[in-house]
């Protein structure tokens, strides 16, 4: 595979438990703070090769990205000093950001991560890593994870050697969505819509928010909805029921965030005690984040029809639906996060 996308490295698999390694440090340079995002992966623990499930489809062989975002949230309403990246001149008042992994620059779009193998984020990342202000390093100090999010953008998967999902059949691009990967750019792509089960509708892109507990005790699903104009977001749905506070955190974070994308789905989980990091002090706090692809694609009827998405190219049926099961957390496949 292309050695700037897919890299296996055996020393750290002696070391390392399968997941994503964030190690959060810093070094001064040309007055920021720029911090390390050292080891940051993508791993999956699931089958090592591809395997025939009990209801008669297949595992998943590759899970693809439109692109890649990780971003941790740390919520300091009205504050002067705030640090983020894409937010700044966006009137963000609530909310700092530490963009781990960074979206909206070639090496981050079409991306695949293979069954049981890893993604290198530093080479994703490349030189477009955002940096920590000087200036909230020097009087803020902390930062507080309190909201971790990975986003889940324009999904597909391959199955069986063929392409299912979202950049398909020339859906708004000129190229195989798998263009960056010799083997796979000529593999048949169908173009299906990513669903999610709780969700009313398709969406491109969901947000999978990891929480800390005293804020969300238990997972939640809730639908955002734009109110028109410049008024803002508002809560459409959730399945149980919000305290005002969740709400007002919810709406302001799709307020204050990165302004890359929309805010739709928000899948939220809680992860524990909020955990902290003193950026003037070098500390360093990891975190795995894991996928699992095995059983991942739900193919209850009236759910996921692979012929169905064959048959009915996007020019003819743009309504084909790819679903994924969900745990139950609502969180699909087997997506978690451990901070050590």
């Amino acid at each position: 595979m292309n050695g700037n996308v897919r890299t296996i490295k055996a020393a750290m698999r002696l070391i390392l438990s399968l997941g994503v390694i964030l190690v959060l440090g810093g070094c001064d340079l040309f007055g920021w703070r720029v911090h390390k995002a050292i080891s940051v992966k993508y791993e999956e623990s699931g089958f090592s090769a591809l395997q025939t499930l009990s209801n008669g489809g297949s595992s998943i062989q590759g899970l693809y990205f439109g692109e890649l975002e990780i971003v941790a949230y740390h919520y300091r309403p009205g504050e002067t000093i705030q640090t983020g990246g894409f937010a700044s001149g966006h009137g963000n008042t609530d909310w700092s950001h530490y963009v781990v992994v960074q979206s909206g620059h070639p090496a981050a779009r079409d991306v695949v991560l293979f069954s049981n193998d890893a993604i290198d984020i530093d080479a994703l990342n490349a030189d477009y890593r955002q940096g920590v202000s000087k200036e909230y390093v020097d009087n803020v100090r902390e930062f507080s994870i309190d909201v971790f999010e990975v986003n889940l953008y324009r999904n597909g998967v391959i199955i069986d050697n063929v392409f299912y999902g979202n950049n398909a059949e020339n859906n708004g691009l000129e190229t195989h969505p798998l263009h960056r990967y010799a083997e796979l750019n000529g593999i048949p792509d169908h173009y299906a819509n990513t669903r999610i089960a709780g969700f009313s509708r398709p969406e491109q892109t969901h947000n999978v928010l990891f929480v800390r507990s005293d804020w969300f005790s238990d997972p939640v699903q809730v639908e955002m909805s734009t109110m028109g104009g410049d008024s803002g977001y508002e809560v459409a749905s959730s399945s149980s029921p919000l305290s005002e506070f969740q709400e007002d955190l919810l709406i302001s974070l799709a307020e204050g965030g990165t302004q890359r994308r929309f805010y739709s789905n928000f899948i939220i989980v809680p992860y524990g005690s909020v955990r902290s990091i003193d950026l003037s002090r070098d500390e360093t706090i990891t975190a795995t984040v894991r996928f699992d692809f095995s059983d991942a694609i739900d193919y209850e009827p009236g759910r996921t029809d692979l012929a169905a998405i064959r048959d009915n190219d996007w020019a003819t049926n743009p309504d084909n639906q790819l679903w994924f099961k969900t745990d139950a957390n609502g969180v699909p496949l087997g997506l978690d996060v451990q901070f050590e």
